[in-house]
């Protein structure tokens, strides 16, 4: 495409002898304007249209130079009535606060060089009074135009969102206080049956001492009948000696009942113990033999704290 250019040509007295004809090759700037009228439409469509807002705020005198049409359907003024309000009439008192703390620090970045984009949950005041939050992602810029500091934004509602999330918060909540509910409730009931097996295993105990405190006291009236009185004060030797082990298991029995968790026990060294005891107690030949692969590996809490019960 040529644009052309008329230029009269006169004599001497001024009459008309020709024109000059000087022809543009305009083929570039029209091209350049069609592309530039074709980014303008694509733009108009995608601001009239897009949920999401863009705008412009002058960061010095906190006013907005620029809302895209889409402004109504986020917070109800018109792009027109928005050009007209502050920062200040457009957020709430404490996005005002985070707003004014943030952004020369941001600005001093920018300055320095600095141009990422910034993202945040501000809370809009929408025209009937609610509170619409938005996430805004926002970029600082000088405006080559007028050299003045300028905050490009895009903003879009994530109000619904957020109560989402809220209410989820909740939801998880509640979850987690019946969990706990759960668990306190299952460490009652594992209390209990730990002390309804203590109570077992002291009436196990009693009865075998009360048994052998019987047996032996009548061998002591045996042996004095006898007048060995030997063998009478072995016998209530060994009776004082179980009697004092027997009042220290009680008190460990007490304690543990008295105690909130339940006590694990472990099979092998308890099992060396009772049969340590046994042999101690009842003058008894007492062997253990145990594949090694088995004690190797050993046996669950509850399953060796059963297997301490048969053996005693």
């Amino acid at each position: 495409q040529y644009e052309a250019q008329l230029s009269p040509l006169a004599d001497g007295r001024g009459n008309l002898t020709g024109r000059v004809i000087v022809l543009h090759d305009v083929t570039e700037r029209q091209q350049a304007e069609a592309a530039r009228w074709a980014s303008e439409q694509r733009y108009r469509m995608l601001a009239d249209n897009a949920s999401d807002v863009i705008w412009i705020l002058d960061v010095e005198q906190e006013f907005f130079s620029y809302a895209s049409p889409s402004l109504p359907r986020l917070v109800g003024y018109t792009a027109l009535e928005r050009l007209n309000q502050s920062l200040e009439q457009t957020v709430t008192p404490a996005s005002l606060a985070y707003l004014r703390a943030v952004i020369p620090d941001r600005v001093e970045r920018m300055l320095h060089g600095h141009t990422e984009p910034y993202t945040d949950e501000v809370e809009l005041i929408h025209r009937d009074g609610q509170m619409v939050i938005a996430e805004s992602t926002t970029r600082f810029l000088v405006n080559p135009a007028t050299s003045r500091i300028e905050c490009i934004g895009v903003s879009r509602d994530i109000t619904e969102r957020k109560r989402a999330e809220e209410a989820l918060r909740q939801v998880n909540l509640a979850l987690a206080h019946t969990q706990a509910q759960m668990i306190e409730q299952q460490r009652a009931v594992a209390v209990l049956e730990e002390r309804e097996h203590l109570a077992r295993e002291l009436h196990d105990n009693l009865g075998q001492v009360l048994g052998f405190v019987n047996l032996q006291a009548q061998a002591v009236r045996q042996f004095l009948a006898e007048g060995d009185h030997t063998q009478a004060d072995v016998r209530l030797a060994r009776l004082a000696a179980i009697t004092q082990d027997s009042q220290a298991q009680l008190r460990d029995t007490i304690a543990r009942l008295k105690s909130a968790a339940p006590i694990e026990r472990q099979f092998f060294p308890g099992l060396t113990a009772l049969l340590d005891k046994a042999r101690r107690d009842y003058d008894l030949r007492i062997t253990l033999d145990c594949a090694p692969a088995v004690e190797h590996r050993g046996f669950a809490p509850e399953v060796g704290a059963q297997l301490l019960n048969i053996v005693q």
